[in-house]
């Protein structure tokens, strides 16, 4: 896929579900994360529930990812090109990872 550098990691720490969200990060034992749950408040923070479900992200998701083929199946999303690059857009614009934050 010739992606950045910084696109690759995006793309392998959402493959691999190994990324800084809250689950992850509580599983982790890390300090200060006290519970998986999301900030909005309905489940647990992971990539399935951020990408495809999170109602604080409702219209980025929208605007980002649109009619997506395989729209909530997270492998089918993240195995082709043209969605992974839709799906790692998304990630960046919803500022969620401290470490790939976008500089406005």
């Amino acid at each position: 896929m010739d992606l950045s550098k910084r696109h690759s990691a995006i793309l392998v720490q959402l493959r691999t579900e190994k990324i800084g969200l809250r689950d992850f990060l509580f599983k982790r034992k890390v300090p200060d994360i006290t519970d998986p749950k999301c900030s909005c408040g309905e489940r647990r923070q992971t990539v399935l529930h951020v990408l495809f479900q999170c109602r604080q992200f409702k219209d980025l998701r929208n605007q980002e990812l649109g009619r997506i083929p395989g729209r909530g199946n997270l492998r089918a999303v993240l195995n082709k090109r043209k969605t992974a690059i839709k799906a790692i857009r998304f990630i960046e614009q919803t500022q969620i990872l401290g470490q790939f934050r976008i500089e406005r």
